[in-house]
C-alpha cells in the first residue's frame, strides 16, 4: 500500500507540474470528478487506467515508477566532503552534473571531449563519493534527488554564487525563451508573506517540471535557469540625495 500512495503522490505531482487537474483526469478516464476524487483518495487505480491517466502526462508506467522512487529516499542536500570534492573539480562537477541530468557517460565524455579512460575515472571518484553507482556496462545510477539545495554557505555556493549570477544576467535575458519581470513597490507584511509563499510555489513547481522532463532524451530538453528573489529594497540614488540625472534640455 505504501508504494501505491508513492505512486500515486508522484502522478498528482505530475499532473499539477502540467497545469491538470482532476477534471482534465475524469475527461480522459470518462467518469465524473467526484469519481476520480475517489480513486486518488482510495488508491484503486486499475492499470489500465492508471496507464491512460499516465498518457495525459505524456509519461509511463516505468516513467512515474522512477519519479516515485527518486522521490524515496533519496538526499535533497549533499554532505560537506561530497560538496567540497566538486567545487575542487569543476569537470568532477560537470560530469556529475550532466549524469544527474539524466546524460550516459558515453554522451558526457562526447560533449566534454574527455577520453574514455578520463571519464571512467570520473564516474568512478562520483562512485567512492556516493553521488552515483558504477553498474555493470557502463550504467550509471545516480543516488541523489533530481533537485539538490546547495549550502546557502556552502564550498560550492562560495565558489561560483558570485560569477554565476552575473554570468546569468548579463545578457538582458534576449535569447529566445528569456523572460525578466522587475517590480518595486510598497507592501504591508502580510503582503510581502504572501508574494513570498508564491516564489516558494514558482520554484517547486519548477522542480517538478524538471523532475518531469528528466525522462525525455536529452536532445529533446535544453537547460533552463530560473532565479527567483524578494527583499525589502530601494534603489538609493533616487531617494538618498545621490546625484540626480541631468535635465532634458
Amino acid at each position: 500500500m505504501q508504494q501505491t500512495r508513492q505512486l500515486i503522490d508522484a502522478l498528482k505531482r505530475c499532473l499539477r507540474a502540467r497545469g491538470l487537474a482532476y477534471r482534465d483526469v475524469a475527461e480522459q478516464l470518462q467518469l465524473s470528478e467526484a469519481s476520480v476524487k475517489r480513486i486518488f483518495s482510495r488508491g484503486t487505480f486499475s492499470l489500465e487506467r492508471l496507464e491512460s491517466v499516465c498518457a495525459l502526462v505524456e509519461l509511463r508506467i516505468s516513467d512515474l515508477c522512477r519519479i516515485a522512487e527518486q522521490q524515496e529516499g533519496m538526499t535533497g542536500q549533499l554532505s560537506l566532503e561530497q560538496e567540497s570534492a566538486l567545487a575542487r573539480s569543476p569537470r568532477l562537477l560537470r560530469c556529475f552534473y550532466r549524469l544527474l541530468s539524466g546524460w550516459d557517460l558515453a554522451r558526457v565524455a562526447r560533449h566534454h571531449d574527455l577520453g574514455r579512460h578520463e571519464a571512467t575515472r570520473l564516474a568512478a571518484r562520483l562512485d567512492r563519493l556516493g553521488l552515483v553507482d558504477c553498474l555493470p556496462g557502463g550504467r550509471i545510477q545516480v543516488l541523489t534527488g533530481q533537485h539538490i539545495r546547495w549550502r546557502r554557505d556552502g564550498p560550492l555556493w562560495r565558489r561560483y554564487a558570485e560569477a554565476v549570477q552575473k554570468d546569468f544576467m548579463a545578457d538582458g535575458f534576449r535569447e529566445e525563451g528569456g523572460h525578466l519581470e522587475f517590480e518595486s513597490g510598497e507592501l504591508s507584511p502580510g503582503s510581502l508573506s504572501l508574494v513570498q509563499r508564491k516564489l516558494g510555489r514558482l520554484a517547486l513547481e519548477f522542480r517538478e517540471l524538471v523532475e518531469l522532463d528528466a525522462g525525455l532524451d536529452p536532445e529533446a530538453r535544453r537547460h533552463v535557469a530560473l532565479l527567483t528573489g524578494v527583499k525589502p529594497w530601494i534603489y538609493a540614488p533616487l531617494f538618498h540625495g545621490e546625484p540626480s540625472l541631468p535635465d532634458s534640455p
